[in-house]
């Protein structure tokens, strides 16, 4: 008879779990620009899809309430293009004043002085932001706009 020692049950629970989990989750799509980590995914037991953005893809300072946002559906993949657009269409006129709010982040354009003009994207209290050049915030939005929300 062979008796199990509890760290070798504990380590098959783990990756069962790890198993479980990542079944839970299709990923569909993802992108990377270093400051913006975004993915489009689909929950299999609910055939709920999401779209998922990380402000700092940097694990030392990751949690993912702060760093993250979730949008839900069509409409809020929609408002979110649409404010990056109107925020990197903002760079070009130095007049312009873009600041998007929602209850769950803010877009809006950050003039860094002698360093230059982005487009801020932060969690709700503004503690969390990631700056992009025009450039990288035009490649989010390309990639937005390649989603078909709702369709694999």
């Amino acid at each position: 008879m062979t008796i199990l020692s509890p760290k070798y049950c504990v380590t098959c629970i783990a990756i069962l779990f790890a198993f479980h989990v990542s079944a839970q989750n299709s990923m569909i799509k993802q992108f990377n620009n270093g400051k913006v980590k975004l993915s489009y995914q689909k929950k299999v037991a609910s055939n709920i899809y999401e779209l998922h953005l990380v402000y700092k893809n940097d694990q030392v300072i990751y949690k993912e309430e702060t760093d993250s946002l979730v949008l839900h559906n069509n409409m809020e993949v929609s408002d979110f293009i649409n404010g990056l657009y109107k925020t990197i269409e903002s760079l070009s006129d130095n007049k312009a004043n873009v600041y998007i709010e929602k209850t769950s982040y803010s877009i809006f354009k950050y003039d860094k002085g002698i360093i230059g003009t982005f487009v801020a994207i932060s969690n709700p209290t503004g503690n969390v932001v990631a700056s992009n050049n025009k450039d990288e915030a035009v490649n989010i939005l390309n990639w937005l706009k390649s989603i078909e929300f709702g369709k694999e």
